[in-house]
C-alpha cells in the first residue's frame, strides 16, 4: 500500500516548510543546513539527510522530488497488538523465510510496531507471526535513554555463525513481558548471517549493545524469552 494523497499533501507542507527555512537562514549567513530524519517519515522509510545551501534551491527540490518517489514505493506499516509472556506462540521455533522479498508487509508492521512501543528490537512472533524475521533498530528512547543510535536493520532468517568467548551482564527488557527487567549474561560480540528484505545474503558483526540485541531477538525465534535464561536481579520497572 502506498502513500498516496497524504503523501503529497505532507510533500508540499515539507516543501515550503523547507523554503521557508531557506528565507530566515539566509539571514544568518551561507552555512550549510543539515537536517535528520523529517518528522514521522521515518516510521516508514529508512533515513535520509541532506546537506543544502542556502543558495542551491534547485538542489533543494530535486532532492525532495526524489525523496518523494522513493516513499511512493514505500510501504505502510500498521501498529499490531504485542503478544505477552504466556502466549504460546512466543514459546514456538519460528518458520524459516522462504521468499526474503514477500514479507514487506510484515517488515513494515514490525517497525512502526517497534516505534510506537519504544523498543529497541522486535521479532515476527511478538506480532503474532511465526516466521523467522526480526528488527534491529538501537537508538535512545524512553525505555532505553542511554541506547546507541544506529539505521534499523531487519534480517531475515538471521543465524547467529560466531561469538565471542567473553560474555558480560547487561541489563535487559522486553516488550513481550511489560515491566519487567533483568540482567542477562550475553556474549560481548556475534556474527550473524541473514538475509536482507532485497533478498540479498549478509554477513555482519556487531559488538556491545547491539550484538544483545541481536541474541535477544534470536532468541525470540526459538522460542525464549529473556526471564527464561534465567536473569540475575529480576526487577519491576514502569512502562
Amino acid at each position: 500500500m502506498g502513500y498516496g494523497n497524504h503523501s503529497k499533501s505532507l510533500f508540499l507542507s515539507l516543501l515550503l516548510n523547507f523554503c521557508a527555512g531557506l528565507r530566515q537562514h539566509k539571514k544568518r549567513g551561507k552555512q550549510p543546513i543539515r537536517t535528520g530524519n523529517i518528522g514521522h517519515l521515518q516510521t516508514c522509510c529508512s533515513a535520509q539527510r541532506f546537506c543544502l545551501y542556502t543558495k542551491d534551491k534547485v538542489k533543494l527540490v530535486s532532492c525532495l522530488v526524489s525523496y518523494h518517489a522513493s516513499l511512493e514505493s514505500a510501504k505502510v506499516g500498521i501498529i499490531r497488538p504485542i503478544r505477552h509472556r504466556g502466549d504460546p506462540l512466543l514459546a514456538q521455533v519460528a518458520a524459516p523465510v522462504r521468499d526474503p522479498e514477500a514479507v514487506g508487509d510484515l517488515i513494515a508492521d514490525l517497525l512502526v510496531t517497534m516505534q510506537a512501543a519504544h523498543g529497541v528490537g522486535i521479532a515476527a512472533p511478538q506480532i503474532g507471526v511465526g516466521s523467522r524475521v526480526i528488527v534491529v533498530a538501537s537508538r535512545p528512547n524512553r525505555r532505553y535513554p542511554d541506547a546507541p543510535q544506529m539505521d534499523p536493520v531487519v534480517m531475515i532468517n538471521p543465524e547467529i555463525v560466531a561469538q565471542s568467548g567473553e560474555q558480560v551482564w547487561g541489563e535487559e527488557g522486553c516488550l513481550s513481558v511489560p515491566n519487567c527487567r533483568g540482567q542477562v549474561l550475553r556474549s560481548q560480540d556475534v556474527v550473524v548471517r541473514f538475509w536482507d528484505p532485497q533478498g540479498r545474503f549478509q554477513e555482519q558483526e556487531w559488538s556491545g549493545f547491539i550484538a544483545r540485541i541481536i541474541q535477544h531477538e534470536v532468541d525470540h525465534l526459538q522460542g525464549t524469552l529473556f526471564v527464561d535464561r534465567q536473569p540475575r536481579q529480576c526487577y519491576q520497572v514502569e512502562a
